[in-house]
């Protein structure tokens, strides 16, 4: 059986490693925090911030939701420009469209 030792301190010197950068790090960002406040002036900074959380939609709720509905204005529009160009004058020439070539 392999003696602990040779098990565990790798595994202690990566921690030990470990660590020291984090600790080295922390104390890096935290003199420049420091400095920053120290020499900055303070400005209001925007946030955005929601009443209500924005939940997220699935891809079917949003085909369904971003399709026209039948009723809008412009269907409305649409329909009143067809019925006046399809119904024209009764008193006009007619064409028989089957004696052109």
């Amino acid at each position: 059986m392999a003696p602990s030792g040779g098990i565990w301190a790798p595994i202690a010197l990566n921690v030990m490693k470990n660590a020291i950068r984090a600790s080295h790090l922390i104390r890096k960002r935290l003199a420049e925090a420091a400095q920053r406040t120290a020499t900055a002036t303070s400005e209001p900074v925007p946030i955005l911030v929601r009443n209500t959380p924005r939940h997220p939609i699935s891809k079917a709720a949003w085909l369904r939701q971003s399709k026209g509905r039948w009723y809008t204005t412009h269907s409305t529009i649409n329909a009143t420009v067809r019925r006046f160009m399809s119904t024209g004058s009764t008193n006009g020439v007619k064409f028989d469209r089957s004696s052109f070539p």
